[in-house]
C-alpha cells in the first residue's frame, strides 16, 4: 500500500516537473517573440515578402501586360505619349503571356485582355501618338506593325498620329491599347442583286478633266 502511494507521489512530481518545465519554455519562446530586435527582424522580414509579392505579375493567354514606368527615367520629348527607350511613361513594348517580376516602386503593370475582331466585324484603329498626318490628308498610311501589335515599329516607322487606312480583320490581336484605340465596327453586308459605291474621303485627288 504504501509502494503504491510512493508510486503515486512520483507520478504527480513527474507532471508537475514537466508542467513546470512546458511553461519555463513557453516563457522563454513568449520572451523571444517579444524581443525588440525579433520585432524588428519580423517587421522587415514581411516587409520584403509584400515587396516581391506585389512585384509578381502573371500575364495569360488573353491579356496583354501593358508597363508604365513611374521614376527613374528621362522625360519624353514634348508632344510624345509612348515611351520607346526607357522613359517615365506608358511603354510602347508589352508584355507576353508569362511569369514575371518588375520593382514595384518603379513600374506599374496594367493587365488588359486581348482585343478581339468578331467575325462580322472590323477593327478602326487611331493611334494615339506618331507622326503629324500631312496637310490635307485624314488618314494616315500603313506601316509595317504587326497588325498594330508592335507599338514600337509603328512609331520607329514614323506611323501617323490619328485614324488609320489600315483594319483589323476578324481575329485576335495582342495590341497596346494605350497606344491605339480600337473601335469595333459592323461588316457591310450588300444584298444579291445589289452593287455598293464606296467614295473615298481620303487619298490623291483625282486627275483633272
Amino acid at each position: 500500500m504504501d509502494t503504491k502511494k510512493m508510486k503515486n507521489k512520483l507520478f504527480i512530481a513527474l507532471i508537475l516537473m514537466i508542467a513546470i518545465s512546458g511553461t519555463a519554455q513557453a516563457q522563454g519562446i513568449l520572451d523571444t517573440v517579444l524581443n525588440p530586435v525579433t520585432i524588428v527582424l519580423g517587421f522587415i522580414v514581411i516587409v520584403v515578402v509584400l515587396f516581391i509579392l506585389s512585384g509578381i505579375v502573371y500575364i495569360s493567354r488573353y491579356e496583354v501586360g501593358i508597363k508604365t514606368k513611374k521614376m527613374f527615367g528621362a522625360k519624353m520629348p514634348q508632344g510624345q505619349i509612348i515611351a520607346r527607350n526607357g522613359e517615365i511613361g506608358i511603354q510602347a513594348d508589352t508584355l507576353m503571356p508569362g511569369l514575371y517580376f518588375f520593382n514595384p516602386i518603379t513600374w506599374k503593370i496594367e493587365k488588359e485582355k486581348v482585343t478581339v475582331v468578331g467575325e462580322t466585324e472590323i477593327g478602326v484603329v487611331e493611334s494615339v501618338d506618331g507622326e503629324p498626318i500631312p496637310t490635307g490628308r485624314l488618314l494616315g498610311d500603313a506601316v509595317e506593325c504587326n497588325n498594330y501589335q508592335d507599338a514600337r515599329a509603328f512609331l520607329d516607322n514614323l506611323g501617323k498620329k490619328g485614324p488609320q487606312v489600315a483594319i483589323l480583320r476578324p481575329g485576335t490581336y495582342r495590341i497596346n491599347i494605350r497606344a491605339f484605340i480600337i473601335r469595333k465596327k459592323e461588316v457591310t453586308k450588300i444584298d444579291e442583286e445589289r452593287l455598293g459605291v464606296a467614295i473615298a474621303m481620303d487619298g490623291k485627288p483625282l486627275p483633272s478633266g
